[in-house]
């Protein structure tokens, strides 16, 4: 095969062990063929099965951390740079009456007592502005249209050169919140 490629003329006739060849050579080329397909071939399937166990993985931890939100106390939220809500727990369903896609963006504003709008739009803005949260108590409105009282608070997540990226946070009901920082004190 080596003259082919190496410079033989086209309408020169093929060489005998060329065309005809030697079996065995031919059964040894075939096998290492084989051998290196099937060599791929298994490679692949550990890669494959490997992402499989993977997803697996990925799939049961976001299991745990979706039933670990959804059981925690207090409502949980994700606020972007601009601050705006990107995501709620489950638990602000549970109270408000609404489903959470009513608190993204501002929505979530909707929600709160229209005498603490102010302050906690200044707490907002405080915390993006600096990158410091600063915890306000504010109410929020309940499925039966009654009030309850929250703290809120939240910490900020940042990119390897220091950028703000998002907020992750958390209102606690007031009664949680006093009981955290004193026990805390203790």
């Amino acid at each position: 095969m080596d003259r082919l490629v190496t410079g033989m003329v086209a309408d020169e006739p093929l060489p005998e062990d060329v065309i005809h060849g030697d079996p065995a050579l031919h059964q040894r080329q075939l096998a290492d063929h084989k051998l290196m397909f099937e060599t791929a071939i298994a490679r692949r399937d550990a890669e494959i099965r490997r992402y499989r166990a993977e997803i697996e993985c990925l799939r049961i931890i976001k299991q745990r951390f979706e039933a670990i939100v959804d059981n925690v106390p207090c409502f949980l939220y994700a606020i972007d740079r601009n601050g705006k809500i990107t995501f709620v727990s489950k638990s602000f369903s549970t109270f408000t009456g609404r489903p959470e896609s009513d608190a993204l963006g501002d929505g979530w504003m909707n929600f709160v007592h229209p005498d603490d709008v102010a302050s906690v739009r200044e707490a907002l803005m405080h915390a993006i502005q600096t990158g410091i949260s600063k915890g306000v108590p504010f109410r929020i409105r309940s499925a039966s249209g009654r009030y309850g009282r929250f703290y809120g608070v939240g910490s900020p997540v940042r990119d390897a050169n220091g950028k703000l990226i998002e907020w992750y946070g958390s209102l606690s009901t007031v009664d949680v919140a006093e009981t955290l920082a004193a026990s805390a004190g203790a």
